[in-house]
């Protein structure tokens, strides 16, 4: 018994770090939400907008509501899209 012992104690901790990985990979309340509300902040300052469409994506407006970047499925990737379509433009 006592020559399993290290191997039962690594596949704990394998299962241990396995299942961390995973709920830091999956958690959505992370801290990315206080970054996210700063960035709507200095988006509606700034004169853009998010939308939600009725296709149930998200898009960026500016203020004559015309779409910046492509609307995507969360707000997120439509911020994302948004910027990088500014970028890509200057």
């Amino acid at each position: 018994m006592s020559q399993f012992l290290p191997m039962v104690a690594g596949l704990f901790l394998m299962a241990f770090l396995l299942l961390a990985a995973w709920w830091l990979l999956t958690n959505k309340s992370g801290p990315h939400t206080v970054d996210d509300d700063i960035l709507l902040d200095f988006l509606g300052e700034t004169g853009y907008s998010v939308q939600h469409l009725s296709t149930g994506e998200w898009a960026v407006t500016n203020a004559a509501h015309a779409l910046v970047g492509t609307p995507a499925q969360t707000v997120r990737e439509a911020v994302q899209s948004a910027l990088f379509s500014m970028v890509g433009a200057n």
